[in-house]
């Protein structure tokens, strides 16, 4: 029997970016809670995010699979909505 080479066509998945949308009337505080209990963001680096929020329209708080990313969008807008903040998620493929 004579050894057959197979060739893996399967593609890793997809990663995909949640962005939050720029809004100067969430309080800081507010952002921080939610970068630190859904994306696992530490408070100085969240710090450094709600900054960048401030001069940039986008920012991306993380990079995961599809349904994670889609997961994350759903309970950081869940979140917001509670709070009654006009926070925004999007997500972007890579």
């Amino acid at each position: 029997m004579r050894d057959v080479a197979i060739k893996d066509n399967t593609l890793p998945p997809k990663k995909y970016a949640v962005i939050i949308g720029h809004s100067v009337a969430t309080p800081d505080e507010f952002l921080l809670k939610v970068f630190n209990h859904v994306f696992s963001i530490p408070e100085t680096l969240g710090a450094t995010l709600i900054e960048k929020c401030k001069s940039d329209s986008e920012v991306g708080l993380g990079i995961y699979n599809y349904e994670i990313a889609e997961q994350k969008i759903i309970e950081a807008t869940k979140v917001a909505r509670i709070n009654s903040m006009p926070l925004e998620f999007t997500l972007k493929a890579l």
